[in-house]
Formats: C-alpha cells, sequence, structure tokens
C-alpha cells in the first residue's frame, strides 16, 4: 500500500516500502498550507534514485534565478507504480511511461495556467495507462483557481477518477 500525504500546490510525501519521499516542497511560499508545520515533515528523500522522465515547464527559483531541468518521476515498487508529473503541459513523451510501466496512480497538475488543465490531464492519464488521477498544481493563487465540481464531473465523463485532496489530508493507494 502507498501512503500518500497532500501539503498543497504541487507538494506530496508518499510512504511506500518503508520510505517518506518528499516531493516539491513548496510549503512556506504557499499561504493555503500556513497550518503545515514544517519542523515536523520527515523524509528519507527530497529527491531520490527513481526514473526521471521529462517535463515541459519553465524552470526558475523565486527569487528569478535558474531552477534546473523541469521534470517528473515515476515511482516502482512492490507496493504499486506511479508518475508524478511535477510541473508540466501535456506531452506526446508520456505515451512512453505507459510503454514502460503499469502505472497505477498519476499525480498530475490540472491548475490549467503554467501546466496541464484538466482537459490534458485526461489525456496525460490515458497516455500513462491509468484511469486514476490525484490532482495537483491548483488553487494555490488566483491564476490556477479550479471548479473542482466541473473537474471531477469531466473525469467522470471520460471513465477517469479525479482525487482532489485537502492541505493536510492523506490517502491510502
Amino acid at each position: 500500500m502507498i501512503e500518500l500525504k497532500y501539503f498543497g500546490h504541487s507538494t506530496f510525501l508518499v510512504e511506500i516500502e518503508g520510505k517518506s519521499l518528499l516531493y516539491d516542497p513548496f510549503i512556506s511560499p504557499n499561504s493555503l498550507a500556513s497550518d503545515i508545520e514544517i519542523d515536523k515533515i520527515t523524509a528519507d528523500f527530497v529527491f531520490g534514485n527513481v526514473k526521471y522522465v521529462n517535463a515541459v515547464h519553465s524552470s526558475s527559483h523565486p527569487d528569478g534565478s535558474y531552477g534546473g531541468n523541469p521534470g517528473g518521476y515515476v515511482i516502482a515498487s512492490n507496493q504499486g507504480t506511479f508518475y508524478y508529473a511535477g510541473d508540466t503541459a501535456l506531452s506526446y513523451d508520456m505515451k512512453l511511461i505507459g510503454d514502460s510501466f503499469d502505472i497505477d496512480f498519476a499525480i498530475l497538475p490540472i491548475g490549467d495556467n503554467f501546466t496541464m488543465g484538466i482537459t490534458d490531464a485526461l489525456i496525460a492519464a490515458e497516455f500513462v495507462g491509468t484511469d486514476k488521477i490525484i490532482g495537483m498544481h491548483y488553487d494555490t493563487f488566483a491564476p490556477i483557481e479550479i471548479n473542482k465540481k466541473a473537474a471531477k464531473s469531466e473525469a467522470e465523463k471520460s471513465g477517469k477518477e479525479l482525487i482532489l485532496l485537502n492541505i493536510g489530508e492523506s490517502i491510502s493507494l
């Protein structure tokens, strides 16, 4: 079983095979996550030895300095395999992930400004071969606020499950 805890924007803590992995720790600058006690988050890895995959996005730090190449990750374990897309646009490269892995769920951006929206996320889920989407990169600030009910309805019409976690909420998959 994979335990997933959401800290807002694109930040997730994943518990898998006795290890904790922290993705995209954008907590302090996110006013919606002000209740999160950063000092209490423990992780074995902030970036680990996993399959790095392409992401299509600019990459800069809040001060404007270069942040490196954008990317996503595929984590495969005995407990399951998932795709963490990172902040990205839809890319045909995602089909390679579906051709190479049996993806149980995908953590995909759905904010529709700077990254994919729900429509492209549904195509991305199809490309990687999963029906289960964990939404990220939405509602943090005005340009990426979404209509959650409409997004879930669109996913349902496509035969996909869209899971939108509240900040601090965990789910076992």
